[in-house]
């Protein structure tokens, strides 16, 4: 009676060479069934040694506010942080610099998730706007503008790991400033006047707002000496839609059906080899939810005759055509009788 190791591969007692494992790892490799071509947005195949590259997309995060809008305001903002680096510059008698980094729609729950901790954070209103806006000021920023407007050089500032009531109420008069420009952007009939109303030490316990509010939230990056850190500023989507609106019909080109240019679809000849998947269907019959219960194998349903005529075809899992089923040259076929449109679907 031969053993257990006479069966193994390379014969004998021994165990697996290089070689065996060389061979089974082909063989395994060759067994897995080829991947389908993955096409670009122009028909085109991606070839195998540039693959696409793949990007995970967090669909809980809105996108509540569309591209022109976004454009338009990335503009206003560049003029904003232009004066207000103009004004501090002024004000602290040294060069102060703020670009904008990002302009973005986020829930409250994630902005929040954002801020420092520990950090400078001040609540504050736009009278008559309703809703409780944020600005974030990392500590290293905030203390070397205190340092500064306290005689300081405004470089290489010691970092104590929390701010004085003194150090806080003057610093809040250099962000005062940077929310008198920002209320000034928007540009409003009506003046808007900022205030602070309160402070937080981070971000673990900020509840300015529910969690699910999507705030509006504008990125900067503030540059004083050698210190260059990020500020964000943060506000209710619905305080400042009314101007979002308005600010995209003033400066947004018309996208009436009049003012849109018509585009033409045009068939490029890569579409040619890109594979559909089609199938039929039909409505074969109507069934108690007792008799669905009891189907089992070599169950067999009549269907009559006359469905074979109302064969509907689905390409790519909308239907699109109604057929006949029968039998051509030996092989199954359909015969398109009607295209079918969007609106007869």
């Amino acid at each position: 009676m031969a053993g257990p190791e006479q069966n193994m591969p390379g014969g004998g007692g021994d165990v697996l060479s290089q070689s065996d494992i060389d061979r089974l790892m082909a063989e395994a490799a060759s067994a897995v069934e080829k991947a389908p071509p993955i096409f670009r947005h122009s028909g085109e195949v991606f070839p195998e040694e540039t693959p696409p590259r793949v990007e995970s997309h967090d669909f809980s995060n809105p996108l509540a506010i569309d591209e022109p809008v976004l454009r338009v305001l990335r503009q206003k903002h560049d003029e904003f942080v232009s004066f207000v680096s103009a004004r501090l510059s002024i004000f602290l008698r040294m060069d102060f610099t703020l670009k904008v980094q990002r302009i973005a729609a986020a829930v409250y729950k994630r902005f929040s998730a954002t801020v420092a901790n520990p950090s400078h954070v001040v609540l504050f209103k736009m009278d008559p706007l309703a809703g409780v806006g944020v600005l974030d000021t990392s500590l290293r920023l905030g203390h070397t503008i205190v340092d500064r407007m306290l005689g300081g050089k405004g470089h290489s500032v010691k970092i104590p790991e929390h701010m004085t009531e003194i150090e806080m109420n003057l610093l809040d008069d250099t962000l005062l400033v940077i929310l008198e420009e920002w209320c000034r952007m928007w540009g409003s009939e009506h003046k808007l006047n900022p205030a602070i109303v309160g402070r937080e030490s981070g971000g673990r316990y900020l509840q300015s707002s529910a969690s699910d509010t999507v705030m509006l939230v504008v990125v900067l990056e503030g540059s004083i000496g050698d210190c260059t850190e990020r500020v964000q500023i943060a506000i209710p989507l619905p305080s400042v839609e009314g101007f979002l609106r308005s600010i995209a019909a003033a400066r947004v080109p018309d996208a009436s059906a009049d003012g849109r240019a018509k585009r033409h679809g045009a068939w490029r000849p890569t579409y040619n080899a890109i594979p559909i998947r089609m199938s039929a269907e039909w409505d074969a019959c109507e069934l108690t939810l007792r008799e669905v219960i009891a189907l089992k194998a070599g169950h067999v349903l009549r269907l009559p005759r006359e469905i074979l005529g109302d064969t509907r075809m689905r390409v790519a899992d909308a239907t699109k055509f109604i057929g006949e089923v029968g039998v051509e040259d030996g092989r199954l076929a359909i015969r398109i009788d009607q295209i079918l449109h969007p609106e007869d679907v």
